[in-house]
């Protein structure tokens, strides 16, 4: 198996159940892994054969950037139907770290995995 891994994507979004929360924009971590065959982009040297991860990068901010939610567990599954659906892997792992919302933690956080034959 082979796995495209992006680490530490910062995004900043609406998020949160408390009105102050509503109001402001809070940093989430995000880290992604996604499975995906790569022997044919290892024989053409060619992008357009690969998963390609700043695209992938680029789509995950764009989403999360222009949405609101009430939860990180809601963010996390959204970003993974969307991957699923417009890039081409079977898998995908999904951590999403928020931080300054506890005392005593640096962040809290969630991790979910999904493929495409799991219904959403």
């Amino acid at each position: 198996m082979d796995v495209i891994i992006i680490k530490k994507l910062t995004v900043f979004t609406i998020i949160g159940i408390h009105d102050w929360e509503k109001k402001n924009r809070q940093k989430l971590i995000i880290n992604i892994k996604m499975k995906t065959d790569i022997s044919k982009a290892l024989q053409s040297i060619n992008i357009k054969d690969c998963l390609d991860y700043e695209v992938v990068t680029k789509t995950v901010i764009n989403f999360v950037e222009n949405k609101k939610f009430l939860l990180i567990e809601s963010v996390a599954q959204e970003i993974a139907k969307m991957i699923l659906k417009k890039f081409k892997t079977s898998w995908v792992r999904i951590e999403i770290f928020k931080s300054g919302i506890m005392l005593n933690t640096k962040y809290v956080g969630i991790m979910i995995e999904r493929s495409r034959n799991m219904v959403f």
